[in-house]
């Protein structure tokens, strides 16, 4: 499921991670702790995009991985982790299950509108008048997880329980992500390859994403009281030392790094 042993010597901190976030997953019982503090749909988002942060970083930390299609990964795990940390961070701001639930009814519900768009365009929007409102409302909830507006939130909110790493690590990845558009679509610059992120940058910084998606996954649960809470802030120590060792490396291989 994580990164091969081969690699194991290679990026040790993110191999240790991984082994703390599937024990966490084995023998901590979070989905109870989630449904007895009513945050079951941002539980589990968090959970399930650590999961596709993780798997995305095996991928580009895999040699055979060519240069082109790294940086459009590398693109995509910026994406899935800025949803993270904004998912994050509302849930801490807010103490409610409303992210959660916004995130899996009201965005699938856009992702289907915009299907259903493509295919019917115009007589899609002949909807019954008493149901423009709602449809109106379910948009502007699903537009609340563009890049552009939850880069914007993160950057703007003020929280004790928040890692100042995840404001400062946001701006840097939002220049990455405009860096990485072109590949993505296509653009003129990637395909003649005259704009490049050094593949060991790209590498060292998804490794630091991935760390830091898992330990602020722990995080959201050692807020409430539980049997596993004691090995739940343990663990989130833990994966603390393996996020500086993480950082210290990618600044290494980056002029960027995080000041």
């Amino acid at each position: 499921m994580f990164l091969n042993m081969n690699y194991k010597k290679e990026y040790p901190e993110y191999n240790e991670s991984c082994e703390l976030f599937m024990d966490v997953i084995k023998n901590t019982n979070c989905h109870n702790i989630a449904e007895e503090n009513n945050f079951i749909s941002t539980g589990q988002a968090l959970f399930y995009l650590s999961f596709q942060i993780n798997r995305i970083c095996d991928s580009i930390i895999l040699r055979f991985i060519g240069d082109y299609a790294i940086v459009i990964l590398y693109r995509s795990i910026i994406e899935h982790s800025v949803k993270h940390f904004y998912i994050f961070a509302r849930f801490h701001k807010e103490h409610n299950d409303n992210v959660g639930k916004q995130y899996y009814f009201d965005c699938i519900y856009n992702e289907q509108v915009k299907k259903m768009n493509a295919v019917l365009w115009p007589n899609f929007f002949k909807v019954k008048q008493d149901k423009k409102q709602e449809h109106r409302q379910l948009k502007k909830n699903a537009e609340q997880f563009t890049f552009k507006e939850m880069v914007n939130y993160i950057g703007q909110i003020e929280l004790a329980d928040m890692s100042e790493s995840i404001k400062k690590f946001t701006q840097k990845m939002k220049l990455d992500y405009s860096l990485c558009s072109s590949y993505t679509h296509g653009g003129p610059e990637a395909i003649s390859m005259t704009t490049q992120i050094p593949k060991e940058i790209i590498q060292h910084s998804s490794v630091s994403i991935s760390i830091l998606a898992q330990l602020h996954t722990i995080r959201t649960f050692t807020t409430y009281d539980s049997p596993s809470k004691e090995r739940l802030k343990e663990v989130g120590q833990r994966m603390e030392n393996l996020l500086e060792i993480s950082f210290k490396n990618w600044a290494s291989s980056s002029e960027v790094g995080i000041q």
